[in-house]
């Protein structure tokens, strides 16, 4: 998945998603204005566009910012959907997803 995002684009992403977190009152937007200021951006060997252990996927036909937990049985996956404006990135909204894994607890 890329695209066509480049590290341009993902500065500008990341930009949209500080200012986003910043305003809420998300119970981890603390941690996640962190992770998404101090890590790097970078499109992976495998041409996926990253910012520290956030990625951009296609989830429900749109494009998102996707936060990628450390792996366990019970993965909660938080992430904001983005479009493309004339102005640069902006963020339409958040969402979060539960994922069980098979053999877990």
């Amino acid at each position: 998945m890329n695209d066509h995002i480049t590290v341009t684009d993902l500065e500008q992403i990341r930009i949209a998603a500080i200012e986003f977190y910043t305003k809420t009152n998300h119970e981890f937007k603390d941690l996640f204005v962190g992770e998404l200021t101090k890590e790097p951006a970078w499109i992976d060997p495998e041409n996926v566009p990253r910012i520290g252990i956030w990625e951009m996927e296609n989830r429900k036909g749109r494009l998102a910012l996707v936060r990628h937990p450390p792996f366990s049985h019970y993965m909660v996956y938080y992430g904001l959907f983005v479009k493309r404006v004339s102005r640069g990135w902006l963020v339409e909204d958040g969402w979060h997803e539960i994922a069980k894994l098979r053999g877990g607890p």
